[in-house]
């Protein structure tokens, strides 16, 4: 799709909005130029002329234009702020409903802060350029015609005065522009650079004070913001250059012209009221004619920013589906899954079959790296397979709803991410819950004594990340925002690693207990967490090599009995 197109149907949701700014648009051009124009009758027709009994009238519509042309110029500027910001809405909505779609593979291959970027910069330039300044450059064109039709047919001379001198004109401004885009595009780099590291060492602050290092990110920080410095004060140079080398220009053109029809004055080829309104409009032409210039040169720079958007928010996505799937889940089978994180890569998964008992507790063992978490990713459609089927009650689960599948399954991960917010925010995340529903969820998860001893209990304030609590706490927090959730198919993958023994013990036991009949599966390098496991799957370089129970796998299973001994506690 090309960029214009693409921009039609960005603008297709606004674009009753649009066409009216742009009507609204034409009338104040209207008013503004039969403001100026009407001085002409009123220097002519009345001081001139004599006749002072139309004055009354004359000021009238003098007075009615400028009022017309006040009233649009705030009206259409302020239909123009809020397009702009529906236009930047819809841009970043459409953003992250696509990242809400990217496989995590690929999500996670782009450094976030080139994201932000995008969402800021990126946004704000797009968001700028069509909801504000495309109206605005179409107008511009349109009074740029108007105002060669008028000058043309009131001072032909006066009219190739302006078409000489524009050029010169416009060619300033390009040798500029060339010299302005390059540093604007080095600081808007540098700045990229230094909300990097910012973010990074927010982000890392304990590392930093553990390690001693304050005076290093001090530096690296303050060498990247004198290389900013440096490109703003290179830019401000630029700017001020040409807003010299422009004003002389513009300055010496209005005297030509000011000059050129005080002599066609003098030797009464033009009236006075001809004099002054021509040199009006001719210092408003060759602006409009720069500014039509500039337009339609910054329309095809601005693509690059569409370009950089459209790039990073039309990655690789995760099919939608369409099929509905409100019934419960019968059944859960892999029919040779294959599939890897990159080429150069071993593959994750290869030829995968197996079938997950519904309504059971399941458990998967192997060693780092034999694709445990990427099944459990495959399940809640993280990622999509490289080749073979996920099939759900029969139905490939790619061709499923993805809303209606993500209703149904849950997975709490070894490292939870907690927003900076209140415990009862990060329980319910986005669910209509109880006061009693999160007592009752925090205590199967073995932190509503700890939540209850808070000042503020649940609605303590856990800061940037849960800085306030500890991994366990945290671990806690999340397996009981997926209990209050309460999905058929609960995934646990390594969540209760940051957990004591005997902690961990009850919250399996708590689980066990309100997930009766339910699909939960395990994903674990503790004894603890997969001895009740009604089924046990040995998953060795991507593939299931044995399944049972732990009796039947610790009698029959070498592979499973040193993967036993590995985890118990006083193995060396």
């Amino acid at each position: 799709m090309s960029n214009m197109r693409w921009m039609v149907r960005l603008l297709a949701p606004f674009r009753v909005t649009y066409g009216l700014v742009l009507v609204l648009m034409l009338v104040e051009t209207a008013a503004g130029l039969a403001g100026t124009g009407i001085q002409k009758l009123i220097i002519d027709d009345v001081f001139t002329a004599g006749e002072y009994g139309r004055l009354p009238y004359i000021l009238i519509l003098f007075i009615l234009a400028a009022l017309l042309d006040s009233a649009l110029f705030t009206i259409v500027k302020t239909m123009l702020l809020r397009l702009k910001a529906k236009v930047r809405q819809k841009l970043i909505a459409d953003f992250m409903n696509r990242m809400h779609v990217t496989p995590i593979a690929a999500y996670r291959s782009v450094p976030k802060t080139h994201r932000l970027q995008l969402l800021t910069q990126d946004v704000e330039t797009v968001s700028a350029t069509f909801g504000q300044r495309f109206p605005e450059g179409i107008q511009t064109l349109v009074k740029t015609v108007a105002l060669l039709t008028i000058v043309g047919l009131a001072s032909p001379s006066a009219l190739l005065i302006v078409l000489a001198i524009s050029p010169i004109y416009i060619l300033l401004g390009k040798s500029f522009a060339a010299k302005l885009k390059m540093a604007s595009k080095a600081k808007s780099e540098h700045r990229a650079d230094i909300m990097g590291r910012l973010e990074e060492g927010l982000t890392h602050t304990r590392e930093i004070l553990a390690f001693h290092r304050q005076d290093r990110e001090y530096q690296e920080l303050n060498n990247r913001y004198q290389r900013y410095m440096d490109k703003s004060k290179e830019e401000g140079v630029i700017t001020n250059k040409h807003a010299v080398y422009a004003g002389a220009i513009k300055w010496g053109f209005n005297l030509i012209v000011l000059a050129f029809l005080g002599y066609q004055v003098l030797n009464q080829a033009v009236t006075i009221g001809t004099f002054v309104v021509v040199y009006q409009f001719a210092a408003q032409l060759i602006d409009s004619i720069s500014g039509s210039y500039h337009f339609l040169i910054g329309i095809s720079s601005s693509f690059a920013s569409v370009e950089r958007y459209r790039e990073g928010a039309g990655s690789e996505s995760i099919r939608a589906g369409t099929i509905r799937f409100e019934e419960p889940i019968r059944s859960i089978r892999f029919d040779a899954v294959q599939f890897g994180y990159g080429e150069l890569l071993t593959p994750a998964l290869h030829n995968l079959n197996l079938d997950i008992p519904v309504g059971k507790k399941i458990a998967f063992v192997g060693e780092s790296g034999s694709g445990k978490s990427t099944i459990a990713q495959l399940l809640v459609r993280l990622i999509e397979p490289a080749g073979g089927t996920i099939t759900v009650n029969g139905i490939p689960l790619e061709t499923v709803r993805r809303d209606d599948w993500a209703s149904k399954v849950s997975l709490v991960f070894q490292e939870t991410y907690m927003y900076p917010d209140t415990i009862r925010f990060n329980l319910a995340f986005g669910q209509k819950v109880t006061d009693d529903d999160i007592r009752e969820a925090c205590a199967a998860a073995q932190f509503s004594e700890t939540a209850e001893t808070l000042p503020d209990g649940y609605d303590t304030w856990i800061g940037e990340r849960g800085a306030a609590l500890s991994g366990g706490q945290k671990q806690r927090i999340a397996i009981a925002r997926a209990l209050l959730a309460d999905p058929e198919l609960l995934i646990m993958d390594e969540s209760t690693s940051a957990l004591d023994g005997e902690t961990e013990r009850l919250v399996l036991r708590s689980i066990e207990e309100r997930r009766n009949g339910r699909t939960t599966i395990f994903i674990a390098h503790r004894l603890s967490t997969i001895a009740r496991a009604d089924l046990i799957y040995v998953v060795e370089r991507g593939t299931v090599t044995e399944q049972g129970t732990y009796a039947e796998l610790i009698e029959r299973s070498p592979v499973f009995g040193r993967l036993v001994q590995a985890m118990r506690p006083d193995a060396s």
